[in-house]
């Protein structure tokens, strides 16, 4: 039985999706996808953001090569930002992907382009990640080991120009079939955790917990309930007094809806309660 683990950043994955799917709070969102069976996927979005009355497109096109393993995306923003990521997976070693992400601006002529990889196999998960630079690189480094649920991993940033180490974070965590829970000390003055747990299948429930050196004390509870095939109940509250709530439906099968709302009870009367909207379509 393969056990390949996740990701440095992706072993608090779980209990983040309880905090961050299904909200959108001050944002109405359009999503228009062509995710037919083929190897050609595109996507047109747009969303108006309610405080800022900014309003943002994009277009996206995703083009896949099985026979090789290529995948190359491509996405237009309004904003004038032109973003292109190719990459290979299991080229040169099995478990093994290769990824060349350009940023381009067309106004300034700014661009920017990291160079990333990563290797998966067995009780391994590692990559590196360089941001190229006009000045120097930056280069990124994780290592994550697993065995039998349990888990440990090291993330590292360097500044290859300046020769200094900017970053060391660590991770530990254990993973199981119904419950996840991890640890995170991030630069030795920031420490976070989270607890999974998926009660039910109908519900799931997750806490996030934070703590840095500024005393600075974060803590959430997020749950998630299936109301039935085609629809789910997003909630989350935290130590600030702020209280999340997500509606999702599959209206059809093509259209889904997504309804949520943002109140800071500790502030009831002086307003600034928010709300958004997603309606995404896909043929």
């Amino acid at each position: 039985m393969s056990e390949i683990p996740a990701s440095f950043e992706d072993i608090p994955k779980k209990c983040k999706d309880l905090f961050k799917k299904g909200f959108n709070f001050g944002v109405y969102k359009l999503e228009v996808e062509n995710s037919a069976k083929s190897d050609v996927k595109f996507s047109v979005d747009g969303n108006l953001n309610s405080d800022t009355g900014h309003l943002a497109g994009s277009f996206q096109v995703e083009k896949k090569f099985p026979d090789s393993g290529v995948k190359i995306f491509e996405k237009w923003e309004s904003d004038n930002k032109i973003n292109t990521v190719m990459s290979i997976e299991d080229a040169l070693l099995k478990g093994s992907k290769a990824t060349l992400d350009i940023t381009f601006f067309p106004l300034t002529s700014a661009k920017s382009a990291k160079l990333k990889t990563v290797y998966k196999r067995d009780y391994v998960h590692a990559g590196v990640n360089v941001d190229l630079d006009m000045e120097g690189a930056t280069v990124h480094g994780h290592f994550v080991t697993g065995y039998k649920g349990w888990l440990a991993g090291i993330e590292s940033s360097f500044d290859a120009a300046k020769s200094t180490l900017l970053s060391t974070n660590f991770i530990a965590g254990y993973k199981a079939d119904e419950f996840q829970v991890h640890t995170k000390i991030q630069g030795y003055n920031d420490f976070s955790g989270g607890y999974y747990h998926k009660l039910s299948a109908k519900s799931e429930v997750g806490v996030d917990l934070g703590w840095n050196i500024d005393n600075n004390v974060r803590f959430g509870v997020g749950h998630k309930y299936l109301i039935d095939k085609n629809s789910h109940l997003n909630s989350k509250v935290d130590n600030k007094g702020h209280i999340g709530i997500g509606y999702t439906n599959k209206l059809t099968d093509a259209v889904t809806l997504t309804l949520s709302s943002l109140i800071d009870s500790k502030n009831f009367a002086a307003g600034g309660h928010k709300v958004g909207m997603a309606l995404k379509f896909d043929n």
